[in-house]
């Protein structure tokens, strides 16, 4: 039996059922109600982009205020630097001083007092063959130091007359 037969063979059973098809009723369906009627909840597109335009513009003016109070405080820290200068640097003075003698009197005992070498001088010897002392740091740093030392000077004035 070929498949074509069986074919034939069903359909034709089929055709002693009593058979409806379901129609849609004479002018059709009515709406479907496809739209959600959910209620608005939080803010609107503008009012999100405005408030974030907002905090952008407080967090800025407080990095500002920030900043200002930064170089403020930089400001007053480096002026306190410039008043205490004077006393670091003579501190400085003085180590160096008291090292430089504390050095010569070594050489002395050391080299002179052992008989290693009579004729050495302690303290003239310079190996490194620079100044023994340097300039003042704020003699050596930038044009600013060097009007800060005008400024304190004493103005050279001829004295006109006897």
């Amino acid at each position: 039996m070929s498949f074509s037969r069986s074919v034939v063979k069903m359909s034709a059973g089929w055709k002693n059922i009593k058979y409806r098809q379901d129609m849609p009723p004479p002018g059709g369906y009515g709406a479907v109600p496809y739209k959600r009627n959910l209620p608005v909840r939080g803010l609107g597109g503008f009012t999100l982009f405005g408030l974030g335009i907002g905090l952008s513009a407080i967090g800025v003016k407080m990095l500002w205020e920030r900043k200002v109070l930064e170089q403020f405080t930089n400001q007053e820290s480096h002026q306190a630097e410039l008043v205490y200068y004077p006393l670091l640097q003579a501190e400085k003075d003085r180590t160096e001083l008291r090292l430089h003698k504390e050095k010569i009197e070594s050489e002395a005992l050391n080299i002179v007092g052992t008989g290693f070498d009579p004729t050495y001088e302690p303290g003239i010897g310079n190996v490194y063959h620079t100044p023994m002392y340097e300039p003042a740091l704020m003699e050596s740093l930038s044009p600013f130091w060097q009007s800060i030392k005008l400024w304190y000077q004493p103005p050279n004035i001829e004295k006109l007359g006897p």
